[in-house]
């Protein structure tokens, strides 16, 4: 059987998102199954045009993305598409699946939705029971307002994560020091002013801020820790997992979640490599850390500062918090994960069949 997974940010884009990451292990583990196609974007003139992976291939197109993946998926000629989306506003999701049943009206469509919606615009929702053969969602905190709203048959998939492909990254060698790490975009969303402004209340020479990302805070974060040498601020990281690896403490300060995929995959990368978490009270972060077990929820910044004192101050906490991180990481496994998905592949199939 012929699958059509479509999904705008692909390996090996340079972005800090976690989609990257995700998608990547998601269609390994697919294609082991099934006869896997990636329609993705073309996101620079050097990026080829087809590229083969493992057992399946890549195919990019240039903008406008929409309009032209779903063109192409159509001469691909597939027995099921599956939409990967990170498109917030539901009316914008809605045409976007009827342009893919307009050119493909007879094949089976699956919309994953891959980062937090908003459905504040609710009529228009109720069209996905019609066009739809499936609607995942990949957020716990919004099943009851998905199942009502949009999809009676909604079912909640978790990002998942290869714990074998991440071990088998060195970490980067650093100081003798201990490391509090952040990776993701800098701007006012991800909230990584707050844990620079958290992190300079405190007065440890051993310790280093370590921050690898790109966006509009750049010039604003570098000016404000010019003058600190236990600070590093660096762009892209093509190796981001080895300097994850490196880190003792991750932190995760985001203000909202509508940008992130429905759990943080960077947060569940630190979980599945055994580092302690300090998390903001936010719902794409909140169902991995459990607060004083494996890491602490903050809500205030005071509360931040005074996390990453603890952690800093007691080095065996941070070992039994890592190690419970671990354990909690498991179950968000990429096989586990394909094997949900495997199975609901084969009931839309099965009842297409029938």
């Amino acid at each position: 059987m012929k699958i059509v997974y479509i999904n705008k940010y692909f390996f090996p884009m340079e972005r800090h998102s976690g989609i990257l990451n995700f998608a990547y292990d998601l269609c390994n583990s697919l294609a082991q199954k099934f006869h896997l196609e990636v329609v993705s974007w073309k996101y620079s003139k050097d990026a080829r045009k087809e590229e083969s992976f493992a057992n399946y291939k890549v195919r990019r197109v240039k903008a406008p993305f929409r309009l032209k993946s779903i063109c192409l998926t159509k001469y691909l000629k597939p027995d099921l598409i599956i939409l990967g989306s990170g498109i917030k506003y539901p009316e914008l999701l809605l045409l976007v699946t009827l342009f893919v049943k307009l050119l493909c009206p007879s094949v089976p469509l699956i919309v994953y939705q891959h980062n937090i919606p908003n459905f504040t615009i609710i009529p228009l929702t109720c069209f996905f029971n019609k066009i739809c053969a499936g609607f995942w969602f990949s957020n716990p905190f919004i099943e009851e307002q998905i199942v009502k709203r949009v999809y009676r048959k909604a079912v909640y998939v978790p990002v998942g994560i290869d714990p074998v492909r991440l071990e088998k990254i060195p970490a980067k060698k650093v100081k003798d020091s201990i490391r509090i790490g952040y990776f993701g975009h800098l701007n006012k969303l991800k909230g990584v002013d707050r844990l620079i402004k958290a992190f300079l209340k405190l007065d440890f020479e051993d310790c280093e801020l370590f921050i690898a990302g790109t966006g509009s805070l750049m010039r604003e974060i570098k000016e404000l820790v010019a003058e600190r040498e236990n600070v590093s601020i660096y762009g892209y990281c093509n190796e981001v997992v080895s300097y994850i690896k490196s880190c003792d403490i991750l932190v995760f300060p985001y203000r909202e979640a509508t940008t992130i995929l429905g759990l943080s995959l960077s947060c569940l990368e630190g979980m599945t490599l055994g580092k302690p978490i300090i998390a903001s009270n936010n719902i794409s972060l909140i169902p991995l850390v459990k607060h004083n077990y494996n890491g602490f929820i903050f809500n205030e910044e005071e509360e931040l500062s005074n996390y990453l004192r603890v952690l800093i101050n007691d080095v065996e906490k941070r070992k039994i918090m890592g190690k419970r991180s671990k354990e909690i990481s498991r179950k968000y496994s990429i096989s586990n994960i394909t094997m949900q998905i495997n199975k609901m592949i084969e009931e839309v199939i099965s009842e297409r069949r029938d």
